[in-house]
């Protein structure tokens, strides 16, 4: 009798063994997360419009080789005038567009660069350049697909008319570079894994 409910015994638990791993099986569950993360972001700004500001102009022409002109590949622009006399100026307004992924902003640490007749851009010269060196005009964020446009005044000041003078700077040529740098937050976000219910 005793072996016999020994033998029931251990056929009952391995059932029971036997019955809790379907058990778990049956409450098994697999989920699944795909997706692709794309290296891909560009940083891309380009020049898309200049346009001389008739309204506040005066005293300047301008012919076929010395208008404004935009690169093929938008990265550089090129302007030429001719002041007619002393007091003549000309404003230009320039747009700039964000035509990549990433949002940018001129760095203001470094916003402008000059690379060829400083004086003319400090307004030391017969020819001043004005409007370009002031961060805080230009600090705005250009979100892809957006545009930034600003102004720049090229000018003979009134009281530059010594003959001499203006005969040995008959012509100004001037470069700067306007820097821009990524504006985005840095990702400070961590895994982890709890309770939907706050446990």
């Amino acid at each position: 009798m005793k072996k016999t409910n020994k033998k029931f015994l251990i056929a009952f638990l391995t059932v029971l063994l036997l019955g809790l791993a379907v058990g778990y099986a049956a409450f098994a569950d697999v989920l699944n997360i795909s997706g692709t993360a794309n290296l891909r972001g560009e940083f891309n700004l380009v020049f898309t419009d200049c346009m001389a500001d008739t309204s506040v102009s005066v005293g300047y022409t301008e012919t076929v080789d010395d208008d404004h002109k935009i690169s093929d590949d938008g990265k550089s622009l090129t302007v030429g005038t001719r002041l007619a006399y002393p007091g003549a100026g000309i404003k230009y307004d320039v747009v700039i567009s964000n035509e990549g992924s990433i949002p940018a902003r001129v760095d203001p640490d470094n916003p402008i660069v000059i690379t060829k007749g400083g004086a003319n851009l400090e307004g030391n010269a017969v020819i001043r350049v004005q409007g370009l060196a002031a961060p805080s005009e230009h600090v705005a964020i250009i979100n892809p697909g957006d545009a930034c446009q600003f102004s720049f005044t090229i000018d003979w000041p009134a009281d530059k008319t010594d003959p001499d003078e203006i005969e040995d700077n008959d012509t100004y040529e001037f470069e700067f570079a306007i820097n821009y740098v990524q504006a985005t937050d840095e990702f400070t976000g961590q895994p982890s894994h709890s309770d939907a219910n706050g446990g």
